[in-house]
């Protein structure tokens, strides 16, 4: 009588993971997907305000300036900033994330995730970019 019940508690927990190990590992593929879009997003977003602003920079010319806090997402390889050319390399996208702009740019941004606030200034010729400490 117990042999009995010990296998019917087995195939009882066995169909409950057959069930469960599908839904589980669907649901985490989904969430991988989901965490590489906002990724995406993210580092779209930051290169657009980086880019919208220093356009505004420097069709004011100098010696304007203005304060930005823009979110640098994790997984990036590099921010390239150079050349009319603003760019984000993410390292689980294939491709650039960049925008071109209108003056010539430069200036750095670390690739370490997290919050930064920037400083976006005309100068003669070109427009910086820079972390503020």
């Amino acid at each position: 009588m117990r042999a009995q019940v010990s296998v019917e508690y087995l195939i009882i927990v066995g169909i409950a993971l057959l069930i469960l190990i599908p839904a589980i590992l669907y649901a985490n593929q989904i969430l991988s997907s989901s965490k590489k879009e906002l990724r995406m997003n993210l580092a779209e977003n930051a290169v657009e305000r980086l880019a919208e602003n220093a356009d505004w920079v420097y069709s004011l010319g100098p010696p304007s300036r203005v304060s930005l806090t823009v979110y640098i997402p994790e997984y990036v390889e590099y921010v390239n900033i150079s050349d009319h050319k603003i760019s984000i390399k993410l390292k689980d996208y294939p491709g650039e994330i960049f925008k071109n702009t209108k003056g010539n740019v430069t200036g750095y941004i670390p690739p370490e995730n997290g919050y930064y606030k920037v400083w976006i200034t005309a100068e003669v010729g070109y427009v910086n970019i820079s972390v503020v400490s």
